[in-house]
């Protein structure tokens, strides 16, 4: 009875009087169970994966198989203890694995698009690898201040964007520019002095 009443309790205070509420936690259930994480698991090294859109589902496909000579770099050199950069973290593919291979390390994921780093943020939580990784939302640049990130897409998981002072209408790759958000750049010199920290392992995929 005392559980009935506290369950009953906390509904009602989390609907702030909305009587739908019961509806949208429905909603919410069935779009959790539409849209599961999905797990690698690459020699014992373990992890999932929030897979909400094709591109965050191609991530995880194709995770296996794409890059693999970065997976087996961490492998050879990652060491007790190490600090690891991972700039252009994306959605965190690669900080995850760093966190699975070797919970001892720390990761400081550096990511500057909003949506990548709130999926980031998610697949950490969801991974219980906050101990381990710390998301930076930033870009790495050549100076220290706020500039411009141009997208090359607006869905999560997107990348090939470029960061610039100037206005751009193609990213440096050549794709049409479809956003526009103001971005902190910083120095990998000026990260390391604030953070107090010198990365024994960086990786760069910007």
């Amino acid at each position: 009875r005392a559980l009935w009443h506290s369950a009953l309790f906390e509904l009602i205070r989390r609907s702030h009087g909305n009587i739908w509420y019961p509806v949208f936690l429905l909603r919410w259930g069935l779009v959790a169970w539409l849209t599961p994480r999905k797990y690698l698991d690459l020699d014992g090294v373990r992890f999932s994966i929030g897979c909400t859109n094709w591109i965050t589902h191609f991530r995880w496909y194709l995770f296996e198989n794409k890059e693999p000579e970065v997976r087996y770099f961490f492998d050879r050199n990652l060491r007790t203890g190490d600090t690891v950069f991972d700039v252009g973290a994306n959605v965190g593919v690669f900080s995850l694995y760093v966190a699975a291979l070797r919970r001892d390390s720390t990761v400081y994921a550096i990511e500057p698009e909003i949506s990548n780093i709130a999926r980031l943020r998610e697949n950490i939580l969801a991974n219980a690898f906050q101990e381990w990784i710390k998301p930076i939302c930033a870009g790495v640049s050549d100076r220290v201040g706020i500039t411009r990130l141009f997208l090359s897409s607006e869905e999560p998981g997107s990348a090939v964007h470029s960061i610039s002072d100037s206005e751009l209408e193609k990213t440096h790759l050549g794709y049409d520019v479809v956003g526009r958000e103001v971005a902190i750049s910083v120095t990998l010199d000026y990260l390391a002095a604030e953070l107090g920290t010198v990365p024994n392992l960086i990786k760069i995929d910007t």
